[in-house]
């Protein structure tokens, strides 16, 4: 009898042992794992999802927003739950021929051609994409030197896509199959972004496919409230491969934008805010078991500059007006031609006092809300007079008129002058080179001068 009631106790030890072990292998999955990594059973699926931070605000002087976020929807992949269901490769065929059909451009990163002949296409991608595909290669024991044509015929097979599909649908399919591959164990991309800022329309369009494990996902887009200041707003950009290291030890996720030009980027520090992390646990019919923030956001800060917005608007409006009547005029004086080759020029105007900068115009100028469109972009490029280049802070000008000032307050400092003398003005400067010394602008045109003047008249004319 004792020795049943020690087998029977060693039993019991042992279940409680095994009970404990599963367990903690349960809340080590779920504490560990959960916050940061996929967790799959034959049911279940828990991961991770990026929650973006709203960006801070820009604001001028009077607390008018100049740059601000708005609300926008993402189109989600859950790979778990689209191979989970029935055919998953028809669902993309669906999904893909509904977006060429109606011309809805998805993130497509497979670096082959859509056409025929196949053809590598790195180039048009970013320098880290072209490490996941060789990554990708890797993963499926694939030769990297294998040319874009086999390449296609051993995805066909390998996905197992139907004979009868023709070559334009497989590789629709085919990049899709891509994207949600390179999330599966392959790299540390978040979830697979299908459209980013997608459209009502085309949400609504899209989601009546009832594509398996697709879903729309709240976020922010950068908003501009006002055509003026781009040169000095600045754009916002992609974290580039080269970049990336530097940004990850500040916590930015591999798709966050930063700043990559003007306040954007100068105040990238104060305006970035921290991601957050939800993580998800859903079943294969997409169905959510549980939903918590393992990290909360946080929300940038605001920057309020210096930049009056209603003189910013004056500035820049009355340099494109100047410069086109001069243009249409034919110059300064007519018939002299002076001015009428302008196309460029800038305005900056400064607090007296402070130095503050109240507006900064540069002209020719772009509209920041067209500025990812590719065709607006090409043509900002190709622009003759280059529209993106901030001449008010970046061209080297001689400095002319403004020079007039430091002369004029010098000489009347040191008693040489007083803002009641006066000088016949000649035309020409003759003190050292009686031939070729320092002429006037009209002058030189007209043959004119400006007659007797004194200092106020002279800083003026």
């Amino acid at each position: 009898m004792e020795r049943i009631t020690r087998v029977r106790a060693a039993a019991m030890l042992l279940l409680f042992a095994l009970l404990l072990t599963g367990y903690s292998i349960h809340m080590y999955s779920l504490q560990i794992l959960g916050n940061g990594d996929v967790v799959q059973n034959s049911s279940t699926l828990t991961y991770y999802t990026t929650v973006k931070a709203a960006r801070g605000d820009i604001l001028d002087r009077n607390g008018n927003v100049l740059v601000s976020n708005r609300a926008s929807y993402n189109l989600v992949f859950t790979n778990f739950v689209l191979m989970s269901s029935e055919n998953p490769n028809q669902s993309l065929l669906r999904l893909a021929e509904l977006c060429q059909g109606k011309n809805i451009a998805y993130n497509d990163h497979f670096p082959v051609s859509t056409q025929k002949p196949y053809e590598y296409i790195h180039d048009q991608f970013g320098s880290e994409w072209k490490d996941y595909f060789q990554s990708y290669l890797t993963e499926m024991q694939i030769d990297s030197d294998i040319s874009a044509t086999l390449l296609i015929n051993r995805l066909r097979s390998y996905y197992k896509l139907p004979e009868e599909w023709t070559d334009e649908q497989a590789r629709s399919v085919l990049g899709l199959r891509y994207e949600l591959a390179l999330r599966t164990d392959i790299t540390n991309l978040p979830a697979y972004v299908l459209i980013e800022d997608v459209s009502d329309d085309d949400l609504n369009t899209i989601m009546e496919l009832n594509i398996p494990g697709l879903e729309a996902e709240v976020s922010t887009v950068r908003e501009y409230n006002t055509k003026y200041a781009p040169h000095i707003l600045g754009s916002m950009k992609r974290i580039g491969a080269e970049e990336w290291p530097e940004y990850k030890d500040k916590g930015y996720s591999m798709d966050a934008e930063i700043g990559a030009s003007g306040l954007e980027r100068a105040f990238e520090d104060y305006l970035h805010g921290t991601d957050g992390q939800l993580v998800r646990t859903v079943d294969k019919n997409g169905n959510v078991i549980r939903e918590y923030y393992s990290k909360l956001p946080v929300a940038g800060h605001n920057v309020e500059i210096t930049l009056d917005l209603d003189l910013q608007k004056i500035a820049e409006d009355s340099l494109e007006y100047y410069i086109k009547n001069l243009q249409a005029t034919g110059g300064i004086d007519e018939g002299t031609g002076m001015g009428s080759d302008a196309s460029r020029g800038s305005v900056v105007a400064v607090e007296v006092g402070t130095g503050k900068v109240l507006a900064c115009a540069s002209y020719p100028s772009y509209d920041l809300t067209r500025f990812r469109e590719p065709e607006y972009f090409k043509q900002l490029n190709e622009d003759e007079d280059k529209p993106m280049y901030n001449r008010a802070l970046l061209a080297a000008y001689p400095p002319g008129s403004t020079y007039k000032m430091v002369t004029a307050t010098a000489g009347m400092e040191n008693d040489k002058i007083s803002r009641y003398t006066e000088i016949l003005t000649k035309g020409i400067y003759t003190k050292y080179d009686a031939e070729n010394g320092p002429m006037c602008l009209i002058y030189s045109r007209t043959h004119r001068t400006h007659g007797s003047i004194n200092v106020s008249q002279a800083l003026s004319v």
